[in-house]
């Protein structure tokens, strides 16, 4: 490691050790607050219900956010779980749909809206695009008689210049109505009889020519029906929430004016909330990266949510210290006092200094390579088996981010054993999560361990992994998954003809062997835009950890099966999408997806080897020098 390289690391390890202890911090005095408010309620509240003191002391919060696939979403979630716990730790109470989606949707949302003392509306380019105003609709309609001996599809192929129209065929006196959908073709959305005025309109009825007829002279029954139909296929779930949100501020806005909250976190005030620009908007822009899932400033998060002085941050809004309603010695108190704690939290964190960096070291060592190495070991008091158990869920799924924040909040749990059971339900007893990570050849989540573990530790688990292994040895082996698939690619065409042998040994030799896979190779198969052939550099993490197969049969790459229930194989190839579930696959000669998929795997498996036989050796070097 060259010098610059050297002092890049320390940078980034004095940068990480900071914000540990501005998080640490910032959770103490979100504890204090909730701590003095609770004491102030017991003082000035004490003659309220139970249950309207608790609206006081403990506000409901309505998160609306827009949602999406792929990593900005897991990223987006990331930042709402966190932001969520901030606010809970004051005492609040976050309605989030990741946790309580069930049953009707819309009945939920309105429900909890209503429920709820606040809405924050976050403030992402997804966001704007789900809530912008729907088009206006053309509701001229062609109208066709149909005979009784004349097919619907002869009727609609008279209709060549209103495709994208609804169609409205009457039939023994009822009135069937179709639309256009650009992918399914024509769809039925409602037959039934329907009342004057639409009677009036026999007189446009010609079997010879349709009849286009203008929104005036459609029945008040067909253009209600209509306006269903458009509402339900283009109003999403965000807009939904949003209109939910500004009819229930319409009855609180004499005395709640902050019940509505946006954040804005992505784009420009105009575009992401041009429904909500008389709220007072807060500005989260330059707080996380929802590209890369990081925090890019966590001291503007501090000072956005925790404000009292310049301006009125979340938190002192959330909790009502600004309102003057029936209880103006409880709120007094409580700003009071909110803002001594909070002078406090600034003197703290403005003290927070981390050791100077003037010039690289003259000799590089192998303890450089650790980041943590000039940290001294966490506290881990207080930390057992169960504590480190949400941590090895989060790496036996391949939840790195989740994972390392975890981590950065409680170091010590990466010094913890504990139980776990993987996806392919192994279950390992006594394992810290760098040796399941290890154990399973995931590089990327063991390099990220790696950068708190004090390097006596990492020494001491790595060694014990390779000498007294686990339940299921000292490393995962691919090599039953690449005999099977050699099998396979030998016997499939030329000796079984593709008969009931060759889907047997495809769909349970082969798709046994990859369902016991680790969550890494998993992602290495459902990675989108990354196929294996041609074969990709696995060097590189995969940008998106991702266990759901797209192609063939949808589903989870563990539990998916044929549509009969039989047990599948899975194969990428040349597939961009990701991998594919199937009962058998073509070998195409030598050139089907099974035939790039064992070179794909060979590959990676001589990668992965390569990387851990070079920290093997790095940990080897780093015991030797901490011994002399």
């Amino acid at each position: 490691m060259s010098k610059n390289d050297h002092l890049t690391e320390l940078k980034k390890t004095k940068s990480e050790l900071l914000f540990i202890k501005q998080q640490n911090l910032l959770h103490q005095f979100l504890v204090k607050i909730k701590e003095l408010i609770g004491e102030q309620a017991e003082h000035y509240l004490k003659n309220i219900a139970p249950e309207a003191q608790r609206l006081i002391v403990n506000p409901q919060v309505f998160f609306s956010y827009a949602w999406t696939d792929g990593a900005d979403l897991d990223h987006l979630q990331f930042f709402l779980k966190q932001f969520q716990d901030d606010l809970q730790k004051a005492g609040l109470r976050v309605w989030l749909d990741l946790e309580f989606m069930t049953g009707n949707l819309d009945k939920q949302m309105k429900k909890n809206i209503e429920k709820s003392q606040y809405v924050m509306f976050m403030g992402t380019e997804r966001y704007a695009q789900r809530t912008t105003k729907l088009r206006n609709y053309d509701y001229d309609l062609a109208l066709v008689a149909l005979s009784a001996d004349c097919k619907i599809e002869q009727q609609i192929a008279k209709l060549p210049s209103y495709q994208k129209s609804p169609i409205l065929i009457n039939q023994d006196n009822q009135l069937w109505i179709y639309v256009m959908e650009e992918k399914a073709g024509w769809k039925l959305i409602n037959k039934g009889e329907f009342a004057p005025p639409f009677n009036e309109l026999s007189k446009f009825f010609d079997d010879s020519k349709p009849v286009v007829l203008k929104k005036t002279q459609i029945s008040q029954a067909i253009y209600q029906e209509m306006e269903k139909y458009h509402y339900r296929n283009n109003v999403t779930n965000v807009y939904k929430e949003l209109l939910f949100a500004l009819e229930e501020e319409e009855k609180r806005r004499d005395h709640n004016p902050d019940f509505l909250l946006p954040l804005l976190l992505e784009g420009d005030y105009g575009t992401t909330f041009p429904t909500l620009l008389e709220n007072l908007v807060r500005d989260g822009r330059s707080w996380f990266s929802f590209k890369t899932g990081t925090w890019t400033s966590y001291t503007d998060y501090i000072e956005c949510v925790t404000s009292y002085e310049k301006s009125l941050g979340i938190l002192p809004c959330l909790l009502g210290l600004n309102r003057r309603d029936d209880y103006p010695k409880f709120r007094e108190n409580c700003a009071r006092k909110y803002k001594e704690t909070r002078r406090q939290l600034m003197l703290e964190l403005k003290d927070l200094q981390s050791p100077v960096i003037t010039t690289a070291p003259k000799k590089t060592t192998p303890m450089a390579k650790n980041r943590f190495t000039l940290m001294s070991n966490p506290d881990i008091k207080g930390l057992d088996e169960k504590a480190v158990m949400p941590l090895l869920q989060l790496v036996v799924k391949g939840k790195q981010t989740e994972a390392e924040q975890m981590i950065i909040k409680t170091p010590g749990l990466v010094q913890i054993s504990g139980f776990v059971i993987d996806l392919s339900a192994r279950k390992f007893t006594k394992i810290t999560p760098f040796k399941y990570a290890v154990w399973s050849n995931d590089w990327a989540m063991s390099e990220m361990i790696l950068k708190y573990l004090p390097p006596e530790i990492a020494i001491s688990q790595f060694n014990e992994l390779e000498t007294k292994g686990t339940e299921h040895g000292a490393r995962f082996n691919i090599t039953p998954l690449i005999n099977s698939l050699q099998i396979y690619i030998d016997k499939a065409e030329k000796v079984w003809r593709y008969n009931q042998y060759a889907v047997q040994h495809w769909s349970k030799e082969v798709g046994n062997n990859q369902r016991l896979l680790p969550i890494s190779i998993v992602n290495q198969y459902c990675e989108p835009d990354k196929p294996f052939d041609p074969c990709p550099n696995f060097d590189k993490d995969v940008t998106l950890r991702t266990d759901i197969v797209k192609v063939g049969m949808i589903g989870n790459w563990y539990t998916v099966k044929s549509g009969d229930g039989a047990l599948v194989g899975f194969y990428r190839g040349a597939l961009k999408e990701g991998a594919a579930a199937a009962k058998s696959v073509n070998l195409k000669g030598g050139e089907g997806p099974p035939c790039k998929d064992i070179v794909a795997l060979q590959a990676l498996w001589k990668t992965r080897t390569g990387q851990f036989e070079s920290l093997k050796k790095d940990l080897q070097e780093l015991a030797t020098h901490r011994l002399a």
